[in-house]
């Protein structure tokens, strides 16, 4: 049985230009073509913790509405989707599945104490669907896998870009959930 939703969110990571996210958006039209779609295309850097509040704080406005959700995020974004549900989860459960791709979900305590300070992140027991997916040859992020308690995991043979770019890469991303 196919899941209806009511908002699809993707979170796009720093520094992606708005014309990388084309895709994207051509892709969840067509896959869920009675849903709202809202692609979080602010341009930021990860050192940029005006910006990236920013985005966080768009993305909590949208789930204010309460209404049946997917994240989606690609690197820092898949940060920002899973800090958004952390967020979220206080008031409201309308988010039904997280999808991150070349997402950093284990990182060094330096990293870790530095991204739970802005973003009030961290290792939880999500009890919702959450779909990681890694590239075997993305030369950014190495560590794509999670140790959330309903999490998923496919790694492809793809670059960390592939994720933005490739249509084959992106429906496959969509048809695992």
């Amino acid at each position: 049985m196919k899941e209806n939703f009511d908002n699809i969110i993707f979170i796009s990571g720093v520094k992606t230009p708005k014309s990388w996210l084309k895709n994207w958006r051509e892709i969840l039209v067509e896959k869920f073509p009675h849903s709202e779609i809202h692609i979080i295309d602010i341009f930021y850097s990860s050192k940029d913790l005006k910006k990236i509040l920013e985005v966080k704080e768009k993305v909590l406005k949208i789930l204010e509405e309460n209404k049946s959700t997917i994240l989606i995020g690609h690197s820092f974004g898949g940060l920002l989707a899973v800090s958004g549900y952390l967020e979220n989860i206080k008031k409201r459960n309308n988010i039904k599945k997280i999808i991150t791709m070349g997402s950093p979900h284990i990182l060094n305590s330096k990293k870790r104490k530095k991204i739970k300070t802005f973003l009030n992140y961290e290792i939880a027991n999500i009890e919702i669907p959450v779909f990681t997916f890694g590239g075997y040859f993305d030369g950014i992020v190495f560590f794509t896998k999670t140790k959330y308690k309903n999490s998923f995991h496919k790694n492809y043979f793809v670059k960390h870009n592939s994720f933005l770019f490739s249509k084959k890469i992106i429906k496959k991303v969509l048809n695992k959930i």
